[in-house]
């Protein structure tokens, strides 16, 4: 072959190499670039501390479980907040990008909705009663803890061997209210002669004034305690302990353990169950402006009767029983009974 034919085959094979060189430099490289997947987080707000029994502490573990059964990735949390700080806090979680924030209580109703009017990227939740004017993103739970009491109403109207029971407001609250009058219609639905006493004891923490009104009512003859928060709970116990005289009956937290002889059981709204309902809800893309914790939803119910059930004669729990069915259809209206009982 001549020279220049293989010189020119040379620069052909270069050429070639060259070209296809610069397609594999110039050509776009597929990567896959990982994914992060979304992390869902819970903010609580709590108006006391989460070691209480009855309304902070159940709270604060029902959003733990969430975390912990992977419900949600992250849950922080605030104690002691007073309504003046709701807003900052609540929006100090938002601007964090938290999910969901939860106000736990019917004080924070006002504030719920202001820091939702400002952070509509996140939820926000309180409990409350009345269903208030809120924006898409906030909701309220209604808490019908006096289907409940109505029920312990009955039991109390049944057994109480005195004729004369109590009950213990911590302040006169929309909504806490009204679980003592379902305690008082439960108990004029069995037993129209009964004295149902009622006390405001002016705390929800205060043990010592829950106690000075459950000796009050004690001294005038009450052998069953309906109390409702913590500190007339636990006050109506130490003057339970104290005279051997009444029972009470728990509110909102399970308080069996603190003296069984004493406690018969408790009313108490799950807010573990709704808590996560709201949340699977949020994402579901299915959020709601009110659920409701009452008897049907099994929000609201009562806590095992334990050591003192065997005292409880079949027939009372009975009654019980079927005044639950009938709250559930519509038979019993609770929440409608509430509005004529004066305490």
């Amino acid at each position: 072959m001549p020279k220049t034919g293989m010189i020119a085959g040379v620069i052909l094979v270069i050429a070639i190499i060259a070209v296809a060189a610069a397609y594999v430099v110039t050509q776009p490289q597929s990567t896959t670039t990982p994914t992060t997947a979304k992390q869902w987080k819970i903010a609580l707000l709590l108006p006391d501390v989460i070691t209480d029994l009855t309304w902070n502490g159940p709270a604060y573990q029902a959003v733990s479980r969430l975390v912990a059964e992977g419900i949600a990735d992250k849950f922080s949390y605030t104690e002691q907040v007073a309504v003046p700080d709701a807003v900052r806090i609540a929006s100090g979680y938002a601007a964090e990008g938290y999910d969901l924030i939860i106000q736990h209580g019917s004080q924070f109703v006002d504030t719920t909705r202001e820091a939702a009017q400002k952070y509509p990227n996140s939820y926000f939740v309180t409990t409350a009663m009345l269903a208030p004017d809120f924006p898409a993103n906030a909701s309220v739970v209604w808490v019908y803890l006096e289907e409940a009491y109505y029920l312990l109403g009955i039991l109390a109207g049944r057994m109480t061997k005195t004729n004369v029971v109590g009950t213990l407001c911590p302040l006169e609250v929309p909504g806490i209210v009204e679980w003592s009058k379902g305690f008082k219609a439960g108990v004029l639905s069995v037993n129209p002669n009964a004295k149902v006493l009622y006390a405001v004891t002016g705390s929800f923490m205060d043990a010592t004034l829950g106690k000075e009104a459950a000796m009050a009512q004690i001294e005038a003859g009450a052998d069953f305690l309906a109390p409702m928060t913590d500190g007339p709970v636990l006050g109506a116990i130490m003057a339970a302990q104290e005279t051997g005289k009444a029972y009470v009956f728990g509110c909102e937290g399970d308080t069996h353990s603190i003296n069984p002889n004493i406690i018969v059981t408790s009313a108490i709204w799950d807010s573990y169950a709704h808590y996560k309902t709201i949340m699977l809800d949020i994402k579901a893309g299915q959020f709601k402006s009110m659920y409701a914790a009452d008897l049907k939803s099994g929000g609201a119910t009562l806590t095992p009767f334990y050591a003192l059930k065997d005292q409880i004669p079949q027939s009372v729990l009975d009654e019980m029983e079927q005044a639950k069915q009938d709250i559930i259809s519509g038979k019993i209206n609770v929440k409608e009974l509430v509005q004529s009982i004066t305490l």
